[in-house]
């Protein structure tokens, strides 16, 4: 089964792009984000950045998992993270990102990625038996 990759554009005014048309991300598979630097604007081009976290809650569960996204050495400003299983039991998938930053002058400081503390959902669905396996 192929990878679910949710991806986070240059342009943080448009939503990101879950490749599912609205149909939603399916339970019991693979998926990971790719993220554009760009998202912070002028941020970017001035600080360099140390960090960029990725924080996952999939509902019903709690506690949300940390992932450190790593830089496509193909593209400075594309980053990747590493794939999480969905669960089965998820019920919706809720994202939001921190990034540590250094500015020329040395001072460090953060920002988040949160749509203003919404944070970034996506709905999730039964995976379709394809027949020939389990998956």
């Amino acid at each position: 089964m192929a990878t679910h990759i949710l991806q986070f554009g240059p342009d943080p005014s448009n939503p990101p792009d879950d490749g599912t048309r609205g149909e939603g991300v399916m339970r019991g598979r693979s998926m990971a984000v790719t993220y554009y630097l760009d998202r912070w604007g002028e941020r970017a081009r001035r600080d360099s950045v140390t960090d960029i976290c990725l924080y996952v809650r999939f509902h019903p569960q709690t506690d949300p998992v940390v992932d450190h996204l790593k830089r496509d050495y193909g593209s400075a400003n594309v980053y990747h993270s590493k794939e999480f299983i969905i669960p089965r039991q998820c019920e919706r998938i809720e994202m939001w990102f921190r990034g540590v930053w250094r500015s020329p002058g040395g001072d460090v400081g953060d920002s988040w990625d949160s749509r203003y503390g919404i944070n970034y959902w996506f709905e999730t669905i039964e995976a379709e038996y394809s027949g020939g396996g389990v998956f």
